[in-house]
């Protein structure tokens, strides 16, 4: 059984007090989770890093209407917090830029999920209730088996998070659960 654990958008700018659309202490406070997950994977899983990317000007961009500017290509805000950990892990590490809320938008995930024939799909970072769950759904549409990391995962408040968690088990019948297995 081969199994992916895609990492959404935890960088700076999500997660740090000073990050450009911060989620804040609910964000920071699954650090250690998100380290955890990444140090069980092996050498036969892989490790999907998937971070917003968008230039200072993007106007065909629907984010840019709805948000602040945020994950600006070559700024600080785009760096991985949990750097040092993607390093250090045994398990084969892809690097996605995506420009919209989901992961597989013009990403290729769905390809790459393929291609290293992913049995299991693990889903982690920020935000639960905007880029986790549009990817979610677009796991389930592509037919993926998706388990929800729910300690591996936050929004900038509970009730958003509690949302996305709901949702994942009552509308994609998605299995939440804390650790990768």
């Amino acid at each position: 059984m081969k199994r992916a654990l895609v990492l959404i958008d935890y960088i700076r700018d999500f997660v740090e007090d000073d990050g450009a659309l911060t989620a804040g202490k609910p964000a920071q406070d699954i650090k250690n989770n998100i380290a955890e997950a990444i140090a069980t994977l092996t050498k036969d899983d892989v490790l999907i890093i998937a971070n917003d990317c968008h230039s200072s000007v993007n106007s065909n961009n629907p984010e840019s209407r709805l948000l602040p500017p945020h994950a600006i290509k070559d700024t600080e805000g785009r760096s991985n917090v949990l750097q040092e950990d993607i390093d250090i892990s045994k398990a084969q590490v892809i690097y996605l830029d995506k420009t919209r809320y989901s992961a597989f938008y013009n990403t290729g995930l769905a390809d790459i999920l393929d291609l290293n024939q992913v049995d299991k799909l693990y889903l982690a970072g920020v935000c639960t209730d905007t880029c986790i769950l549009h990817t979610a759904v677009d796991a389930y549409n592509y037919g993926f088996e998706t388990l929800i990391l729910s300690d591996c995962m936050a929004s900038s408040a509970m009730s958003k998070h509690d949302f996305a968690i709901n949702h994942f088990k009552n509308a994609l019948g998605m299995e939440v659960q804390t650790r990768i297995i």
